[in-house]
């Protein structure tokens, strides 16, 4: 019964297409026991976006019965956040009464068009629509486990040309004056910092992938990951590529070029479809490493480096 109620309560699963506007969630929980189980069931909610069934209940099982719960949410995801928690107190027989927390997580495949560019941009810390001309604008920054949106947001852009893929970042920041930028040395601890993280999955198998950080004062860090070897961040892999930070109204501005030769793989053709992240370390305010806000485009829930959750992008 326990093994079977912690998997019942496992609802971190939840796949929600981008646009979608209706979510259905149903679980069964069987009692394996042999005896009469006693359960209280709450859901946590405050977006009145969801209806839960049964929402809270008392209920008591006997031996080999089975329970359906639902939640069910409409409109779009955004408003649907933060996604609600379930709390079961469960006795059997005479037993000590023993409480489980579960929750849904939102796992969100984003998805985005690379539009080509027949003149390069500059990567001047600067960003010009006229230089992007058809990149079409991403934002909606989840908070990286998926629980709710970004309180500070980050809006991105991907193109390309023959040789290149840039991605340009505006990222907003209520607080300039207070962003922190230690590291100085390119594969420093730049990821401690306020900074903005490009994670690259060429293949868009979901395993070996390539990283790209930047900070506020445009110090670099690249590395190579792959989840095959369980090898994550390792900055002994070395590139060429060019970023280049400006402040810019509200915040500040990142622009990105990387090569596609530097990952070793050939300019893409028209519908070919890679893997990729856009991620933010945000600091301000932090007390501390706990409280830093960890933000993605695609929602990782443990870590960024997890290439099975990076979005989808289709180059045009």
């Amino acid at each position: 019964m326990w093994a079977n109620l912690e998997t019942a309560l496992q609802l971190d699963q939840v796949e929600i297409a981008p646009g979608a506007t209706n979510i259905s969630l149903v679980r069964m929980l069987k009692n394996t026991t042999d005896q009469e189980v006693h359960m209280i069931l709450s859901w946590n909610f405050t977006n009145t976006g969801w209806r839960m069934e049964p929402a809270s209940s008392s209920i008591t099982m006997k031996p080999g019965a089975e329970l359906e719960y639902r939640c069910e949410g409409g409109g779009v995801l955004a408003k649907l956040l933060p996604l609600p928690g379930l709390e079961v107190t469960l006795q059997v027989g005479a037993f000590p009464p023993r409480v489980y927390m579960g929750g849904l997580t939102a796992r969100v495949r984003r998805q985005a068009a690379v539009a080509f560019l027949p003149q390069s941009p500059r990567v001047d810390g600067v960003i010009e629509a006229s230089e992007y001309d058809g990149a079409e604008s991403q934002g909606l920054f989840y908070e990286m486990h998926g629980r709710g949106t970004a309180s500070v947001q980050t809006v991105f852009r991907t193109a390309y040309d023959r040789e290149t893929l840039y991605i340009a970042v505006s990222v907003q920041e209520p607080l300039p004056g207070s962003i922190i930028a230690n590291a100085t040395n390119h594969d420093g601890q730049v990821y401690m910092d306020d900074s903005v993280e490009l994670f690259v999955d060429p293949a868009a198998m979901s395993s070996d992938y390539f990283q790209f950080i930047v900070n506020m004062k445009g110090v670099m860090f690249e590395a190579f990951g792959s989840s095959r070897t369980a090898r994550f961040g390792d900055p002994s892999w070395n590139g060429e590529w060019r970023a280049a930070v400006k402040p810019a109204p509200g915040g500040y501005a990142v622009e990105v070029a990387i090569p596609f030769k530097t990952m070793g793989v050939a300019a893409p053709v028209q519908g070919a479809t890679w893997g990729l992240n856009v991620a933010r370390t945000r600091t301000v305010q932090a007390k501390d490493m706990a409280s830093r806000e960890l933000s993605a485009w695609s929602p990782t829930y443990t870590g960024f480096h997890r290439p099975t959750h990076f979005g989808r992008i289709l180059f045009r």
